[in-house]
């Protein structure tokens, strides 16, 4: 049994009820394991980037209904401190807290917070010196996050209802992008926004066009946040190689490298990109977190050359 500083803890009879497979149900998949896989685990030639995916709905779930219809500040004065939603709030550092109350959906302010929630619980498991409260963050100009103390890792985390993605790498710099596509709407007036002309020819020849949309845009997404540059970077100037999960910006080859982790959320994409040694390649170990239990489900592994 493992404990949290928040004083949450893992077995597998809480795995089931917050429902999570065990491996008996579904040996092939995943299995459960009480901590994360160490960010520093590496075989030679190759680095390693840890992704948990978080299911907000695991904190959603526990509201009733009626209670879902109001907003996440009157959610949480119906709440004892001590359920698994009050606990959740209060790992957020009070910046995190004001921000998670100011959105307007319940959604939106309950997804973040479990992404918070979820990064801090896995510092602290990786890293048991700091309780999650009290990891202290800053942002570049950009609006990159990153660790002011005890930085050991890069991080980079993404969401889009109801999940959350959030990746680690101890050495270079990671970044990650979930898209689900229910929320694209209009896809096809962002091609000209986000696609390189050769992009653009080759998804209108292909299957699936809003499934290949999608995984352009996340991994120009994940590849923009490894950069640093978020959203400043011209994403039409990049052209991707799908195949050997290269990227060119402006017709030179970027030190990035990206992967999309098939089917690890329902009717989405998640992509994952690194930059670091390049004689190295670099593999994606992917896990599901669950925030109310703590547990860790391992799911598999990505490899890029």
């Amino acid at each position: 049994m493992r404990y949290l500083g928040s004083g949450l803890k893992c077995s597998m009879p809480i795995a089931r009820r917050a429902g999570m497979k065990s491996p008996r149900e579904n040996p092939a998949k995943q299995h459960v394991v009480l901590r994360p896989a160490p960010f520093d685990t590496e075989t030679e030639g190759e680095e390693k980037v840890h992704v948990y995916l978080t299911h907000a709905r695991d904190l959603m779930d526990l509201a009733s209904p009626a209670q879902q219809g109001h907003g996440l500040e009157a959610l949480l004065e119906r709440e004892e401190p001590a359920s698994a939603l009050g606990r959740a709030f209060a790992l957020l550092s009070p910046q995190e807290q004001y921000k998670a109350l100011r959105f307007h959906r319940l959604n939106d302010g309950i997804l973040y917070m479990a992404s918070h929630a979820a990064l801090r619980m896995l510092l602290s498991l990786e890293k048991g010196r700091r309780l999650p409260h009290e990891w202290l963050f800053a942002s570049s100009n950009y609006g990159r996050p990153y660790l002011v103390a005890d930085a050991f890792c890069d991080f980079n985390i993404s969401h889009s209802w109801p999940w959350a993605a959030i990746a680690f790498c101890r050495h270079g710099r990671c970044g990650v992008d979930v898209e689900l596509q229910e929320h694209l709407g209009d896809w096809q007036a962002l091609i000209p926004l986000v696609c390189h002309e050769n992009e653009q020819r080759r998804m209108a020849q292909a299957g699936r066009p809003a499934h290949q949309f999608l995984r352009l845009w996340t991994a120009k997404e994940a590849v923009s946040k490894v950069l640093g540059l978020g959203l400043s970077l011209h994403f039409p100037s990049m052209e991707t190689d799908m195949s050997t999960g290269s990227i060119r910006i402006d017709g030179r080859p970027a030190p990035v490298r990206f992967v999309h982790l098939a089917n690890s959320v329902e009717e989405g994409v998640v992509s994952v990109a690194w930059a670091g040694t390049p004689e190295k390649s670099f593999c994606c170990c992917v896990s599901q977190f669950n925030v109310t239990t703590g547990c860790v489900a391992h799911v598999g592994e990505h490899h890029v050359q």
